[in-house]
């Protein structure tokens, strides 16, 4: 029974994705929560009761501050995709491996098929020449060189056999499967036109390499980590609607509604820029 390259298999059976895949959930989660956070934004409430107030809410609507989230949420956007592309090296890596390893007992198969040819040549070469050695037509040297290569072949055999064992165990663990499971490899089908044409699969082989779209999404992130850090400078500039609804009093006039505008600005940091370095 012939047996491909389950990669598919290999992957879902790979100890350390289970890793990869943990930290792209993680990332989507932090994601997710970032997009709470910019909704929550504008929805921050309070409500007081005390002996003075009856009710008091405050409505607060930050202005400044969203362009802060938006680049939050940007930057944790980005770290999704970069673990995303992690575990597609993974995954790729774990592919790779098992293309090796299926091919490399490919080959072995076809070289051992070779060499049992061999032996049965060596085998008919041997007879004949044992009935020439007794019809005296040939040299007992010229039989003794042919039972040497006979037995070169023979132990030649042996020594493919057992790396071919070697080989399809090495195929059974990366798929997940018993070590002892037998199988045959399939021959290698033609090469496609496609698959000749080399400027085509080196741009191929570019576009799906994570490690590309890890170091192009590394420098995004490095990006908006700069502008992030720059939006720290930026005043907070915020709006606010506040009710009252005092009590025990006369003075002051009952349901009280005001909106106003909220600046805060610190200019110094105070070292921390430094203790960040």
């Amino acid at each position: 029974m012939g047996a491909g390259p389950n990669q598919n298999q290999a992957v879902s059976c790979d100890q350390y994705l289970p890793l990869r895949l943990g930290r792209y959930h993680v990332a989507d989660v932090q994601f997710s929560r970032g997009k709470f956070w910019l909704r929550k934004a504008s929805k921050i409430q309070a409500v007081q009761w005390n002996y003075r107030v009856r009710i008091g809410a405050k409505q607060r609507q930050p202005l400044s501050q969203l362009y802060q989230i938006h680049l939050a949420i940007r930057e944790q956007e980005l770290s999704v995709d970069y673990s995303g592309e992690q575990y597609k090296g993974k995954r790729a890596i774990t592919a790779a491996s098992v293309k090796q390893a299926y091919y490399s007992a490919l080959q072995t198969e076809s070289a051992l098929e070779a060499a049992q040819a061999m032996v049965k040549q060596y085998e008919e070469t041997d007879r004949v020449t044992q009935q020439y050695l007794t019809q005296e037509s040939v040299l007992k040297s010229d039989s003794l060189e042919v039972k040497a290569k006979l037995a070169q072949a023979q132990h030649q055999i042996i020594q493919l056999r057992d790396t071919l064992d070697t080989q399809k165990e090495q195929l059974n663990e990366l798929l997940g499967r018993d070590i002892d499971v037998p199988f045959r490899t399939e021959p290698v089908p033609p090469i496609t036109p496609a698959e000749m044409d080399l400027k085509a699969a080196r741009q191929t082989a570019l576009e799906r390499r994570p490690e590309v779209k890890e170091a192009e999404i590394d420098t995004h992130r490095a990006d908006y980590d700069r502008k992030l850090s720059r939006a720290k400078y930026i005043p907070a500039v915020g709006a606010a609607l506040h009710y009252l609804d005092p009590i025990n009093t006369e003075i002051l006039p009952q349901n009280i509604l005001s909106a106003v505008w909220e600046l805060t600005w610190d200019p110094f940091d105070w070292g921390g820029r430094r203790e960040r370095k």
